[in-house]
């Protein structure tokens, strides 16, 4: 007895009516809908387009556009956004992308990390940069910085007096930072004191770096 070897469209097909089966519905592989985002997570988004079951789209779908996005620094819940399915999982689960779908969120991920993120060099240095934090530790934070491709590291003595670690993590961002050095290979070193730095109410309006 040989097993049956599906192809592409058979397959699609296969997915189609589970997902049928599970939505109720007529939504397949392609289908353009409006949505709402009910979690953030490290990974991606879970969004809710009408059916039954969440969908999911990960971090690598939310942009076309060359920069590594940080999801719960983009997005937020009952965010409304556009997504087109791109398939379905075995237990119905749609995967979706948001690529080139939502103007507005590629405008606002340009503004968060700059439009063509690159790495810094000695010519950064004084450079002010809006930024966000990645991680914390005992030393410091790590931030990412608008344009720039490498996390920027500001150590405790160079934050602000009124900004402790804890409401940094808290807060995430965003930040306004100078860069004050920039070792060989790329790894930047950035202070939060002087005027103007330090937590900051929103990004720039447009795109930087």
């Amino acid at each position: 007895k040989h097993a049956h070897s599906y192809s592409d469209e058979e397959e699609r097909s296969e997915w189609q009516i589970k997902a049928q089966d599970t939505f109720g519905s007529n939504q397949k592989i392609g289908d353009r809908m409006k949505g709402r985002i009910t979690s953030v997570m490290p990974y991606g988004l879970f969004i809710n387009y009408g059916g039954e079951k969440d969908g999911l789209c990960h971090v690598s779908q939310i942009t076309s556009l060359p920069a590594r996005i940080d999801a719960d620094v983009v997005m937020k819940v009952d965010d409304e956004v556009t997504v087109d399915i791109l398939g379905f999982k075995d237990k119905g689960r749609a995967t979706l992308t948001m690529k080139d779908l939502n103007p507005e969120i590629d405008d606002k991920i340009r503004r968060i990390y700059g439009s063509a993120p690159r790495e810094a060099n000695s010519d950064d240095i004084g450079r002010e940069v809006y930024c966000h934090v990645t991680s914390k530790h005992d030393f410091g934070v790590f931030l990412k910085c608008a344009g720039m491709r490498r996390d920027g590291l500001c150590k405790v003595e160079e934050m602000p007096e009124e900004l402790s670690l804890e409401e940094a993590r808290d807060r995430k961002g965003p930040f306004k930072a100078k860069i004050i050095g920039v070792q060989k290979d790329g790894r930047i070193a950035l202070t939060m004191k002087g005027v103007g730095l330090g937590a900051v109410d929103e990004y720039p309006a447009e795109a930087t770096g």
